[in-house]
């Protein structure tokens, strides 16, 4: 199975990881000194309606997913998780993985994909 890690943190840290708020969604996050290092991820909002068919996929991205509101059961590598508010789920390239929404509430989450994902641009 590959190595990915599911954990629970508050909005802040992850603030502090891609460099604070005020930064638009779909945004670049670039490195610590604005033009030495280029956009190297990019940020997705996602709504999920209850009842969306969920399909299995992989791709060379790293994502990472922070979980706005809403409840969600994800399928990493074999492996299945629920992940509520706050929680974040790290899922390397090439893994397959999915999610399926949990309850009656959609689902907003936001992904942050390294490197950048052209058909996001």
């Amino acid at each position: 199975m590959g190595s990915w890690s599911m954990f629970h943190s508050p909005l802040g840290a992850v603030a502090a990881i891609i460099g604070g708020f005020g930064r638009p969604f779909g945004a670049f996050l670039g490195g610590l000194m604005p033009g030495v290092i280029q956009a190297v991820a990019i940020l997705a909002q996602h709504r999920v309606m209850p009842g969306h068919e969920p399909r299995p996929h992989s791709h060379v991205h790293q994502q990472i997913v922070l979980i706005l509101a809403g409840t969600t059961r994800s399928h990493v590598d074999g492996e299945q998780h629920p992940v509520g508010p706050n929680g974040l789920l790290a899922i390397p390239p090439k893994v397959e993985h999915w999610k399926a929404v949990v309850g009656d509430e959609p689902l907003l989450n936001l992904d942050i994909f390294t490197p950048k994902r052209p058909e996001y641009l």
